[in-house]
């Protein structure tokens, strides 16, 4: 077939009425799935879309909730180097997303400072470092954690504010945390 031509399939006659019953027939069992009538299906199946993006949307509430809860129970280590509070903490099993949100709790808590998050799912391990806005020029979070990231065998970039970076050597996600004192003060020196 040559280049932008489009091929067109049609049925006709028992063909088409074959593929139409079978149409009639799917939209029957879709009417019975959503327990409405005919003429109800499209509304219904509309308030189920709407339902559940809705629920969805408390699910993100109750999982950044329960984040919440959890970095109140287990505050990690905050230490101060070179002047600056370093907050850093390992939450295995959770998704980048996750560590962004709680990235962002943190940040809000320290008012200045970084913050360093490792997570290791599914044999791989993920860092996060973010760092407050007063601080961002001084300590770009980008160039935070290329090193961190090359102690995971992965790499790593993003914004000032906010970088992240992933590896698939997820035993070495504690020495990268460690790391992070030591990046911080090179950071500050110089």
């Amino acid at each position: 077939m040559a280049a932008g031509v489009r091929r067109i399939e049609a049925q006709t006659g028992e063909g088409a009425y074959a593929l139409l019953k079978q149409r009639e027939e799917e939209f029957k069992k879709l009417a019975e799935v959503l327990n409405a009538g005919p003429n109800d299906v499209l509304v219904k199946a509309v308030k189920l879309v709407a339902a559940l993006k809705e629920k969805e949307k408390e699910l993100e509430k109750l999982k950044a909730r329960l984040t919440t809860e959890g970095v109140e129970r287990e505050a990690g280590e905050t230490l101060t180097v070179a002047g600056v509070s370093v907050h850093r903490r390992r939450v295995d099993g959770m998704e980048m997303n996750d560590l962004r949100a709680l990235a962002d709790i943190m940040r809000d808590k320290l008012k200045s400072g970084i913050v360093v998050l490792g997570a290791v799912k599914d044999d791989k391990a993920s860092l996060l470092v973010a760092v407050t806005k007063d601080l961002a020029a001084r300590f770009p979070a980008g160039e935070l954690i290329k090193p961190l990231a090359a102690e995971i065998g992965g790499t790593g970039g993003g914004r000032p504010e906010m970088a992240q970076a992933g590896g698939k050597q997820a035993d070495r996600l504690d020495a990268a945390l460690a790391q992070a004192v030591t990046v911080v003060e090179r950071k500050a020196a110089g």
